[in-house]
């Protein structure tokens, strides 16, 4: 893991046959990360920023129309990308862990990823049977919780462990692996997960409570 972090779940949402199927087979499905960059559905999954390497301050702009300066300013961002392939990736939902559970919220804009949702409810296990099945490609995991930054005040390099704020809602936890070349969607198969996960609609989020089990 990238960094230390304490999960209480995680949750994947999307159309309820793609959820049984999780939860029936254990399928993972990880695109490439190019098919979200360019992807166009009002920002629901599409994000340019996803190719997105660096955010750098620029001064002394000349805004031009075939050849003519049309506009100055003394300062601005630009934001370079990259079409170089780097990786394929797996997103969830993720639930912090806090001493009041009562706090926790899901954002019902969630809901829009489909009709259903998986809650994991042991995440150790979880992340343990996704880097073996990695493994038996030869491939590794990198995972941790997305860092949400404000595109119009960062400065410095990007990666594929940060998204713009406007998509915090989303309180995403990734998976990724690393490609040198692209080679297109990357299936995991981890097995059924009906001993370490559930599955529900997801209009439950709304009035979804959850407790501490006392000992």
């Amino acid at each position: 893991m990238r960094a230390k972090f304490s999960l209480l779940g995680l949750i994947k949402f999307g159309q309820k046959a793609h959820v049984q199927d999780l939860l029936d087979n254990g399928t993972i499905y990880m695109n490439h990360v190019s098919q979200f960059a360019k992807t166009e559905d009002g920002g629901l999954r599409g994000d340019g920023h996803e190719a997105l390497i660096s955010v750098e301050d620029i001064i002394d702009i000349d805004i031009s129309i075939d050849g003519l300066v049309v506009a100055k300013a003394d300062s601005g961002k630009i934001n370079i990308h990259s079409n170089f392939p780097i990786g394929n990736i797996y997103s969830m939902y993720y639930l912090p862990y806090m001493d009041d559970l009562s706090e926790i919220k899901i954002d019902i804009k969630c809901k829009d990823f489909g009709d259903s949702c998986l809650i994991v409810f042991d995440v150790i296990e979880f992340v343990k049977r996704i880097k073996k099945a990695a493994s038996k490609l030869g491939k590794k995991i990198l995972l941790s919780p997305i860092e949400y930054q404000s595109i119009s005040t960062y400065k410095g390099k990007w990666s594929l462990f940060k998204k713009p704020d406007s998509f915090s809602y989303q309180n995403e936890f990734r998976f990724l692996i690393k490609q040198g070349k692209f080679v297109g969607p990357i299936v995991l198969s981890i097995g059924p997960i009906h001993d370490i996960a559930t599955m529900l609609s997801s209009e439950n989020i709304e009035t979804l409570k959850l407790e501490k089990i006392k000992k």
